[in-house]
């Protein structure tokens, strides 16, 4: 492994290595090439306290420097639509019941996700015999409305919300705040 003579010897020079090589046993008058790249240049040779303050001082300015330049800039702060400090009960009510919903929610679709793959499983391997279009029926006689012809229609995702707020706000004073909590602990959780 060979170094190159850079700005490292001539700023943080080691004059004991020069003392060393006068040890060596050999004598010549021309130090070899791996101590040669070690010992400091002719015009700085600083005492060892004036090496440790020289040292010290120029660790201080380049890490000043570094904090400096690589700090960001400090920008007004914007006040949020929402503060922390002036939530009402029914916005916490709404971002702990939408927390608690998504939670909940990813919980039944993980189980009900596990019970349909289980079932694919079990079908493909004619252990049982599932008849999906009855389940779908049934689904839709469930959570479908009846339409003008007689007929079921399949739930909508607007009439589904429009039935779930109806119902968590049924009583509930604070109708506007809670729902902003809502969809705000839905976003959240």
């Amino acid at each position: 492994m060979s170094f190159s003579v850079g700005l490292l010897p001539r700023l943080l020079p080691r004059p004991s290595l020069q003392r060393a090589y006068h040890r060596l046993p050999h004598h010549s008058p021309t130090p070899p090439r791996s101590v040669a790249l070690s010992v400091p240049h002719p015009r700085f040779r600083p005492s060892s306290s004036g090496y440790r303050t020289y040292a010290l001082s120029l660790g201080l300015g380049l890490s000043a420097f570094t904090l400096h330049t690589l700090s960001p800039p400090s920008a007004p702060t914007a006040k949020g639509l929402l503060s922390v400090y002036e939530l009402s009960f029914g916005a916490v009510c709404g971002i702990c019941a939408g927390v608690f919903i998504k939670k909940g929610l990813k919980a039944f679709a993980f189980l009900l996700g596990g019970v349909f793959v289980l079932l694919q499983y079990m079908s493909s391997k004619s252990y049982i015999s599932v008849d999906w279009s009855k389940l779908s029926s049934r689904y839709d006689s469930a959570f479908g409305t009846s339409s003008a012809a007689g007929g079921r229609k399949a739930p909508t995702v607007g009439g589904v919300w429009s039935a779930f707020v109806d119902f968590l706000t049924a009583n509930f004073q604070q109708r506007a705040s809670f729902l902003g909590g809502l969809v705000l602990g839905l976003r959240l959780g």
